[in-house]
């Protein structure tokens, strides 16, 4: 996933909140063992006959100012669907290792090509908001490799902030997993489609 036209500007500073799941109203910090979602949980869940959140359960980190990322939370949800039983941890940021490495293959012009680190990926992640509001990401097919590799094809549809404009486009995200981590990350998507969106060729 790209953040395009993200200034990639932090504001004043906000006491820092746990990540989780989901945005849901008001994010609340979780506690919780490294262990396995437990036996009651999964008998609740059971009974009322839905299956458990991904990686429910387990610890998550902690980012400043989550609601910077609340325009990307459909795409959050849908790698944390896609990798589920293959990553450890409770929402996308905690699914990547220290050390992870993105590559945007095909993207738009200006687009940084590399990013080396987890958090240099929350920094760009972090002015998405300001491009780009996805209301949904959908579509999800997920082929899995003989060795450590998973190649997610997906869909999303939302809208540019500044034109208004819908903006939907299609994706290719090849994900490489070492220790239950996300180690490397190659993307791919339609640059026209967000240049279309965001008004650049008019």
């Amino acid at each position: 996933m790209h953040a395009p036209g993200s200034p990639w500007v932090q504001g004043p500073g906000q006491p820092a909140r746990a990540l989780r799941g989901g945005f849901t109203a008001g994010v609340v910090a979780r506690v919780a063992s490294s262990a396995a979602v437990s036996s009651e949980m999964l008998h609740a869940t059971r009974t009322r006959n839905v299956l458990p959140e991904p990686n429910e359960g387990l610890p998550t980190i902690t980012v400043d100012r989550i609601e910077d990322f609340q325009a990307l939370q459909p795409f959050f949800r849908v790698i944390e669907d896609g990798l589920a039983g293959l990553v450890d941890g409770g929402h996308f940021f905690d699914l990547l290792a220290d050390d992870v490495v993105f590559e945007f293959i095909i993207t738009v012009p200006d687009y940084p090509r590399r990013i080396a680190g987890r958090d240099n990926l929350i920094d760009l992640y972090r002015g998405y908001h300001n491009a780009f509001f996805l209301d949904r990401c959908f579509d999800l097919r997920t082929h899995r490799a003989d060795d450590s590799t998973v190649t997610l094809e997906y869909a999303s549809e939302g809208r540019a902030v500044a034109t208004g404009r819908p903006y939907s486009n299609h994706y290719i995200s090849v994900v490489t997993i070492k220790d239950r981590k996300i180690t490397h990350w190659r993307d791919y998507l339609d640059p026209l489609l967000v240049l279309a969106a965001l008004g650049v060729n008019d």
